[in-house]
């Protein structure tokens, strides 16, 4: 699939996308504005490498450098491979009833992007974060924690990976109807264990389970409180990462907020988000929110933002609609991964829908 690059190439355009974004519906009969938020880096920038390396050497230093978390400051993790150009091509291709783009970065601009374009802000994370004491991170779930803070973001917008595109044209009610609400995408069932004694009930029960009292099960969720053994990960094993143990993390906090239950992963997908209740979220779980903001690096006691905002929207009853799709086909976007072939198909299946 080629997606083709859209230019402004004249005046009179712009004054065009300045006068639609004032009217209602602006392009494509929407009642009410949405925007699209980005995060990038550029990992290759010299910068951001040293600050990196300085991290790194800290960790090791202070034996918290688990084989996840090695591997999830790796240089390649932060490395630009050009998804956000063609991103924003496709987006505009496809979804150009969008109002406004933000990319949110660490200061890094695109040396390609034309900051002149009325619908593209970029937005540092100084800008987002209440206490700059946290910055610099290289964490993700810190960084989409404060996305809402954007100022002049619409009320309800879109988070987007650099690594998603649309393939088909896409229209609003691919994630929101007026009827129905929300569209959440969900994917496989979580696990119901994090080792072969531990099950997810024992995790946040507020009683020390020295069966999950180590990293693979998020230190039993933080119930045992034995400072000196979380200093000594035990973790060896790179299948483990720190990203999917923190969805463990937050099943459990869910669990003890909520109720048991087996809930599912949210697909890697664009994610519909709505400030009011985001804000609701942060009212209700503070100390998980600021514990994640706080890292420079991914943690397995991070509350997930996609898994996060998707299952407080079904369980906290504050009045929201949704409706979910369970491994659905017909969506009009897709991931790139680092599977070739895997994306190919991927590719490849878009041609056989019809809008």
């Amino acid at each position: 699939m080629t997606l083709m690059k859209h230019c402004i190439s004249s005046s009179s355009q712009v004054d065009q996308l300045r006068v639609s974004e004032t009217m209602p519906g602006w392009k494509y009969n929407t009642t009410f504005p949405v925007d699209v938020v980005y995060t990038w880096v550029n990992g290759s920038d010299t910068d951001h490498r040293d600050t990196l390396a300085r991290l790194r050497a800290e960790l090791s230093r202070l034996n918290l450098l688990t084989a996840a978390r090695a591997r999830n400051i790796k240089y390649q993790r932060f490395a630009d491979n050009g998804g956000l150009r063609y991103s924003l091509r496709s987006l505009e291709k496809y979804a150009n009833w969008i109002r406004h783009v933000f990319i949110v970065t660490n200061g890094q601009v695109p040396n390609w992007l034309d900051l002149r374009n009325p619908r593209v802000t970029v937005v540092t994370h100084k800008e987002i974060f209440d206490n700059i004491d946290y910055l610099p991170t290289f964490s993700s779930t810190a960084i989409e924690h404060n996305l809402h803070k954007i100022a002049g973001l619409s009320e309800k917008f879109i988070y987007l990976n650099d690594d998603i595109f649309f393939g088909l044209h896409t229209s609003l009610d691919d994630f929101y109807t007026e009827e129905k609400g929300t569209k959440i995408y969900q994917g496989e069932l979580t696990p119901l264990k994090c080792s072969a004694t531990c099950s997810i009930q024992m995790i946040r029960n507020d009683v020390c389970d020295w069966a999950c009292n180590f990293d693979h099960c998020v230190w039993d969720g933080g119930d045992c409180d034995v400072t000196a053994e979380r200093s000594r990960p035990k973790d060896t094993d790179d299948a483990h990462s720190d990203h999917d143990i923190s969805i463990f993390y937050t099943n459990a906090v869910f669990n003890k907020a909520f109720g048991y239950k087996q809930r599912r992963y949210n697909l890697h997908a664009p994610l519909f988000i709505e400030k009011s209740i985001n804000l609701r979220m942060l009212n209700r779980f503070p100390t998980e929110i600021k514990q994640t903001c706080r890292q420079a690096v991914r943690n397995p006691f991070d509350l997930q933002i996609g898994f996060s905002y998707m299952n407080f929207l079904m369980e906290a009853h504050n009045h929201s609609r949704y409706e979910t799709f369970v491994n659905h086909e017909a969506i009009t976007f897709v991931a790139i991964t680092s599977d070739v072939r895997k994306t190919r198909e991927e590719f490849l299946s878009l041609k056989s829908l019809k809008r």
